[in-house]
């Protein structure tokens, strides 16, 4: 059987903060686990959303100063 190797998703890949809305919940939980941010108490997809677009923001914040 071929296994199909994929990307890790990465805040890095995001051109723009409305790219969130497209990604799966696997690349959301991908990327706020390598950002370190805890999703634990997450049930719903609109929250790893919400918590993505924070650390977009944040991440934004940090890099212009």
């Amino acid at each position: 059987p071929a296994t199909q190797r994929r990307a890790r998703a990465s805040l890095s890949d995001l051109s723009r903060e409305d790219d969130i809305e497209s990604l799966t919940v696997r690349q959301l939980k991908e990327i706020l686990a390598r950002n370190f941010v805890n999703y634990s108490g997450c049930c719903e997809k609109w929250e790893l959303v919400e918590r993505v677009h924070r650390l977009y923001r944040e991440n934004e914040v940090n890099r212009r100063s």
